[in-house]
């Protein structure tokens, strides 16, 4: 995002979100923070989930564990781009 064409927004934490020249604050906010609970919520539901198979299924809880790992990166990247 452009320094230069975003504009700053106080989120419910203490850091600031960068919004894109031409968005509404409150609704770019809104979306990122609706992604960031559900990110939140995916977590801990897969975990819960795949906990009480990991004695059946071992590899395949591990892969979803690693795929939840990605997700949760690439998830923690955009946040940080998005949160100035």
């Amino acid at each position: 995002m452009n320094p230069e064409s975003a504009r700053k927004l106080p989120p419910a934490t203490d850091r600031v979100l960068d919004v894109p020249e031409g968005d509404y604050p409150d609704v770019a906010s809104e979306i990122i923070y609706f992604i960031r609970d559900r990110m939140e919520q995916f977590r801990d539901e897969l975990n819960e989930f795949v906990e009480p198979r990991e004695y059946a299924a071992p590899t395949t809880v591990l892969q979803a564990r690693v795929l939840n790992g990605l997700l949760d990166y690439e998830f923690r990247q955009w946040l940080k781009y998005c949160e100035r």
